[in-house]
């Protein structure tokens, strides 16, 4: 009879074909929407606001470039959705086997023990993942997606049985599944740009506290040669990348945030939504807080993300709010707190609506002009001036940016050091930086 017992606890400790079924088709959803993550990092890295569910792209778009996400995939090489899609190959690939095994009468034990490795894996990581999110403040929608499939996929998988008969074996089998599946996901992964590491943003320009002092050319030199070897090999590479590119007779503005005699003219083409062209914004009102009045002039132009006003964008979002800011700064070009009125409306990203543009106008400009300028024949004109200049110039995403005339990579360090550099690549101080890679 005991023997009986135990024969009956085995066989009901096995998962039944459905349960295997289900695990598979959990990880196919999973996987799908790891490698949806995986296209929509690429659009933000094109400048696009990407989807994000039950919230706005640039919320996504924080926690994908976190320092934790960048340093995950400068170590292995494959950005943090291409693991989700790796464990999801994994997860579907050992109970896909071990369905097809059941079918021929073999053995299903090593399979299925690795299954439920991977489902406890799984669970540990998202968990820790969450966590992490859940300490920085970020809300990642997105994310929380991914921890729902894979926390339904360890309820299914974890809960049929209390033991593992062969883990030894079943780690071995997912260890070989997902060395394979490493190794096809890393060309694509390294294919892949990293997510803004410590040179790329605004915290490796000077403390603003402690200005580089003295002379420009001595404060140039002290500030190149105190980076990281990585900030100065980026700036090396994006000062190449900003000689290589055509020079092109420099337009005369509809308005300017500096003199026109500046030596530096920054010209960019920003969507009030994007999250770069924040990025931008506030790296750009950094290096004025840090350099003379007299060396920068800022030229903002419009490229709204919005078929609903822009015919380059296949699609017209249901709220026309990056029309409508894009629109209203324009009406502020010329005007007193036109560069904090864009400062608000990069800083509100998250909240953004009608009401919100209006208030952060309230101080400078009454309602009812800003909406009569809004909705003005000439402002939707001036804006297809700048999409038409922007298409000229061979725009792929937001923001654009042109430095003197040439498409110029956004990256703080590069543009602060060429301001101080009077725009001038040639300059001694430069000297000091690494080849370019090519």
């Amino acid at each position: 009879m005991a023997k009986a017992d135990r024969a009956a606890t085995q066989s009901s400790a096995k998962p039944a074909s459905a349960v295997l079924l289900a695990a598979v088709v959990l990880a196919a959803v999973s996987g799908g929407w790891a490698a949806f993550q995986w296209s929509e990092l690429l659009a933000v890295h094109d400048g696009a606001d990407p989807f994000c569910a039950f919230g706005k792209g640039s919320q996504c778009a924080q926690a994908w470039s976190s320092p934790f996400a960048s340093q995950v995939q400068r170590l292995t090489g494959i950005p943090v959705a291409g693991w989700g899609l790796l464990w999801s190959i994994v997860a579907l690939a050992l109970p896909g086997a071990a369905w097809l095994l059941r079918r021929q009468g073999g053995s299903i034990e090593p399979w299925w023990s690795g299954t439920r490795l991977v489902a406890l894996a799984g669970i540990l990581v998202a968990m820790g993942l969450a966590a992490l999110l859940f300490a920085s403040g970020q809300v990642c929608a997105n994310c929380l997606i991914t921890h729902g499939l894979v926390l339904a996929y360890g309820v299914v998988c974890l809960t049929q049985g209390a033991r593992l008969k062969a883990p030894v074996a079943g780690g071995a089998l997912a260890a070989g599944v997902g060395a394979l599946a490493f190794v096809a996901l890393l060309v694509p992964g390294l294919r892949t740009p990293p997510a803004p590491g410590a040179a790329e943003t605004v915290a490796a320009l000077p403390d603003p506290e402690r200005p580089a002092a003295g002379p420009r050319d001595s404060a140039l030199r002290d500030y190149l040669e105190n980076l990281p070897p990585d900030a100065r090999q980026a700036i090396a590479d994006a000062l190449a990348r900003w000689m290589a590119s055509p020079a092109r007779p420099v337009r005369a503005p509809r308005s300017l945030i500096g003199p026109a005699s500046a030596p530096v003219r920054i010209t960019e083409f920003a969507d009030a939504l994007c999250s770069h062209c924040a990025n931008l914004h506030r790296t750009l009102s950094e290096i004025r807080r840090r350099v003379p009045p007299d060396s920068l002039a800022i030229e903002p132009r419009q490229f709204p993300l919005d078929g609903a006003c822009n015919p380059q964008v296949e699609a017209s979002a249901k709220d026309p709010i990056r029309c409508t800011a894009a629109r209203a700064l324009i009406c502020f070009e010329g005007r007193p707190g036109a560069f904090d009125f864009a400062t608000a409306i990069f800083g509100d990203q998250r909240r953004l609506d009608e009401g919100r543009i209006f208030a952060a106008a309230a101080p400078y400009l009454e309602a009812d002009a800003l909406r009569g300028c809004i909705e003005a024949p000439e402002t939707q004109a001036r804006l297809q001036a700048d999409i038409d200049w922007a298409v000229e110039r061979g725009i792929r995403g937001t923001p654009l940016v042109l430095v003197n005339g040439r498409e110029a990579t956004p990256l703080p360090p590069f543009l602060y050091a060429l301001v101080l550099a009077g725009g001038d690549p040639s300059h001694d101080a430069f000297s000091v930086l690494p080849p370019p890679r090519g």
